[in-house]
């Protein structure tokens, strides 16, 4: 699903990475209500598998802060678990708003990624869905403690959370690509 989003740049998109990642899933299970809730463990990271459909440059990230506290880290993985661009330990900001994070303008190929978020506190919270721990295990959803900022490489391991936080990849197709 591809929605318009907060951010500076109007030829953005943002794909929510909960319904790109995990879409098909969550529609055949019904899940779509969201909740706010704190953010399970401190400096846990979570990293959700997603599919970027055409090569596009990544412009930055978004969560839905319901409580701003502390700092967070947002990134991109490879399917391998390699880090390929993160906004780095940043504070947070706003009540019940989007939160937009520039980073640095990264082009990537069509492929599986996993889109990775991590807290440094457990007063945070977020817009997020709750499904049972095994469906987002099931979902291939992965998790991976002590890991704020996030690290150069991921050690995770499937999750045993029922967190699934609406935050998203900012990105365009619309860039001229020469090779």
């Amino acid at each position: 699903m591809i929605v318009r989003g907060p951010g500076n740049r109007s030829e953005s998109l943002y794909l929510i990475s909960s319904y790109v990642g995990v879409g098909q899933e969550i529609a055949l299970n019904e899940i779509s209500a969201t909740s706010s809730s704190t953010w399970p463990v401190a400096n846990l990271a979570l990293f959700f598998p997603i599919r970027v459909t055409d090569r596009c440059l990544v412009t930055g990230f978004a969560t839905v802060n319901t409580v701003s506290s502390g700092n967070i880290d947002v990134g991109l993985y490879t399917y391998d678990g390699s880090l390929v661009v993160s906004i780095g330990s940043t504070a947070m900001a706003g009540t019940n708003a989007w939160q937009a994070y520039d980073t640095t303008d990264t082009l990537i190929p069509a492929g599986f990624y996993y889109l990775a978020m991590a807290v440094s506190n457990t007063t945070a919270s977020f817009s997020r869905m709750a499904p049972t721990a095994g469906l987002v295990a099931a979902w291939g959803v992965r998790e991976q403690s002590t890991a704020f900022p996030l690290p150069s490489s991921m050690a995770a391991s499937a999750t045993t959370r029922a967190y699934v936080p609406v935050f998203v990849l900012m990105k365009t197709s619309k860039t001229k690509i020469t090779t």
